[in-house]
């Protein structure tokens, strides 16, 4: 049965069955910003915000990553980014690279580079496909780009992040 989850605070849309625009939590395959220029028609490198949410555990749908509400486990942290989806059309392509097995919710993200705001509401894509095709294991964006032949955020995003140790 698919989880219940609420659109994110403030998402605009043309009509009840689009995606919200906004902030959006990525946490996989998303996360690579050659995809996003791709996928989006985007006429430059979009700007990755390095962030965390709380409250959700992985498993993997095949080699992409299935995120679930872990609301009983505080500690669980599961890290991304944030980008800010500004159509309709562009939250609509997100959608359909989501397929149907993953359906929006909305959660706070925490940003790690130490700019303000430090939090913000986000749309997230959480798994809403059959839990038996799920197994355990850790999605690895480095690994999967470089199985995709992609160059990458992942220098990018780290250069960002605020060193909490």
């Amino acid at each position: 049965m698919a989880e219940q989850v609420t659109l994110a605070a403030g998402a605009a849309s043309k009509n009840d069955n689009d995606p919200p625009t906004g902030l959006y939590f990525f946490y996989g395959t998303l996360m690579d910003a050659t995809l996003l220029v791709e996928l989006l028609s985007l006429d430059k490198r979009p700007d990755l915000r390095p962030a965390y949410i709380k409250g959700y555990k992985f498993k993997l749908w095949g080699p992409y990553p299935a995120l679930l509400d872990d609301k009983h486990d505080d500690t669980a942290v599961i890290e991304g980014a944030v980008f800010n989806v500004e159509t309709v059309e562009h939250a609509r392509e997100l959608a359909r690279y989501e397929t149907k097995n993953y359906t929006t919710g909305s959660t706070t993200a925490y940003y790690s580079d130490g700019r303000q705001p430090a939090t913000d509401q986000a749309t997230i894509y959480v798994f809403a496909g059959n839990r038996a095709d799920l197994t355990e294991g850790e999605f690895n964006l480095e690994r999967w780009m470089r199985f995709q032949g992609r160059g990458g955020v992942l220098d990018e995003l780290a250069a960002k992040k605020v060193d909490s140790a």
